[in-house]
């Protein structure tokens, strides 16, 4: 995990693992967890807007970022209308994870992303969308503003602005804040009840946030969306987040876990196995999902990568369904998506299996915790992306299904544990 009070040495040495989205009016570097590190406008040759962005979380007295899980990032340019890049990340504590989706639309001078938050245990959680110091590299002159209607945090000098704004589920931030770099920090790490405004300030920074509040497993889903114009207008032109976003999440409500079992042997390597079986309500995507075909499948549980997309591991490709196998250093893995009619409704259903495996990093138990029965959740994404341009319907879509999967463990001594 990235301490925030470390973020931007941590940036620097991790900086080769981004990818660079570039329309020819805008240079973004993004990082699998969501980060932002580099901003470049082209009207400004050679001038970098910001050293960091990004989204952070707040629970159990701490104020946690995301750190990249490495191999799992994918850059997607064959499409002519959009540059899109998606990853994978968690925090340290492994409470959080994130499967984050950045694009640039078009010739716009705007990133936006979507990022899906999954947990291990219910808790107080505030999140806030922060730019960090040395905003347009500089440590001084930047001037801070904050647009009411639009819900915009903007910094300007030298004519050119910088603007952000975000969307937690759906709802806008409550708090706002622009001045230096400690007095963000101190604000992010306790109430973020009052907007704070500083003009002339040195070491810029800034931070929009949402009030805290209790989540119990219900994945959460932020938008967000960084812009760079000539003029404040045109900031607030593109602030906007209405309109169709090539990034789909189901309700929470849509996705339902028919079964998830497990058994880890901490006395013998690579011999867990793990079923899960569930299904999501596709009725919302019209006909995009009828042809299966032409798309990356990933399956993240917790660290546990069970497919990433160009792993090798299409088996059967069919209009109504596909069959992923692998078998690797990663034990022997199944995946089987197919359309389903539920009372007339469009479903997708899928089954992973897994055996010969280690599930070390997907319960995060050991032979050192606790015996009993005890109630544990397990961090689950499914995601299905678009990789075929000439696919008019899902080519560079994405559908991320996330699930914080409630089971509860028996263990009773230090050779194996069981999950359902």
């Amino acid at each position: 995990m990235k301490k925030f009070i470390i973020f931007s040495v941590v940036f620097f040495a991790g900086a080769v693992f981004s990818a660079s989205l570039n329309n020819g009016n805008i240079t973004i570097e993004v990082n699998g967890d969501g980060d932002v590190g580099l901003v470049e406008f082209d009207p400004v040759p050679g001038s970098n807007h910001v050293t960091l962005v990004g989204v952070n979380l707040y629970y159990d007295s701490l104020l946690h970022d995301m750190d990249y899980i490495p191999g799992v990032e994918k850059t997607y340019n064959g499409f002519a209308q959009r540059k899109m890049f998606t990853g994978y990340g968690r925090d340290v504590s492994s409470n959080f994870y994130v499967y984050s989706v950045s694009y640039i639309e078009g010739s716009n001078s705007n990133l936006d992303q979507t990022l899906v938050y999954t947990m291990r245990k219910s808790t107080q959680l505030k999140m806030s969308y922060t730019v960090d110091s040395k905003v347009m590299q500089t440590e001084t002159n930047d001037q801070g503003s904050f647009n009411i209607a639009n819900q915009t945090l903007m910094f300007d000098q030298d004519s050119v602005f910088l603007g952000f704004a975000g969307r937690l589920n759906g709802a806008k931030t409550t708090t706002h804040i622009y001045s230096g770099f400690a007095d963000v920090l101190n604000w992010l790490q306790t109430g973020s009840s009052d907007i704070t405004e500083e003009q002339n300030y040195e070491n810029a920074a800034g931070a929009v946030a949402w009030g805290t509040a209790a989540v119990n497993g219900t994945p959460q889903v932020v938008r967000t969306k960084l812009m760079v114009a000539s003029t404040d207008p045109e900031i607030q032109a593109m602030s906007s987040f209405e309109g169709a976003t090539p990034v789909h999440t189901p309700d929470s409500t849509k996705v339902e876990i028919k079964k998830a079992a497990f058994t880890q042997k901490f006395n013998k390597t690579s011999r867990d196995k793990i079923k899960i079986k569930g299904r999501v309500n596709i009725a919302d995507y019209g006909t995009a999902l009828d042809n299966l075909a032409s798309l990356d499948v990933s399956l993240l549980i917790g660290d546990y990568l069970g497919f990433i997309p160009d792993d090798g591991s299409p088996f059967k490709t069919k209009a109504k369904k596909i069959i992923l196998k692998l078998k690797d250093a990663n034990g022997k893995r199944k995946l089987i998506l197919k359309h389903k009619q539920i009372n007339g409704i469009k479903h997708l259903e899928f089954t992973y299996v897994a055996s010969r495996t280690d599930l070390s990093v997907a319960t995060m138990l050991t032979e050192n915790s606790p015996n009993g029965k005890i109630a544990i959740m397990i961090p689950f994404t499914l995601v299905l992306t678009g990789n075929n341009s000439q696919d008019t319907q899902k080519g560079g879509q994405v559908w991320i299904i996330p699930s914080s999967i409630s089971m509860e463990y028996k263990k009773k001594n230090e050779k194996k544990a069981k999950g359902k």
